[in-house]
C-alpha cells in the first residue's frame, strides 16, 4: 500500500486492517500407523479465489515446507504443545 498524503493514510491502514481480516488456518492429523521413515514430507497449498466481480485474486499464502514425523510418544507430545 503506498500513500502519498498524509490525509490519505486512515484510507491506507483501514484498507490494510481489512484485508487482514480475510485470513484461514489449515490443519491435519496424521494417520496413528504413519511410521517414522526419516524423511520430510512435504506440503503444498494452493488456493485460487474469484473477487465479487469474478475476477481471479492474487492472495499471499503462507505455509510450513512440510513436516517430520515424530519418532516416538515423547516427541509426539512436544509437537502438539
Amino acid at each position: 500500500m503506498r500513500v502519498s498524503r498524509t490525509s490519505d493514510y486512515g484510507a491506507g491502514l483501514a484498507k490494510i486492517i481489512g484485508n487482514l481480516t480475510a485470513r484461514y488456518s489449515l490443519g491435519f492429523a496424521l494417520n496413528e500407523q504413519e511410521k517414522d521413515d526419516g524423511r520430510m514430507h512435504e506440503l503444498t497449498v494452493r488456493v485460487k479465489a474469484l473477487d465479487g466481480k469474478g475476477k481471479q485474486r492474487k492472495l499471499e499464502v503462507s505455509s510450513r515446507h512440510g513436516y517430520y514425523v515424530p519418532k516416538n510418544d515423547t516427541d509426539q507430545a512436544a509437537n502438539k504443545k
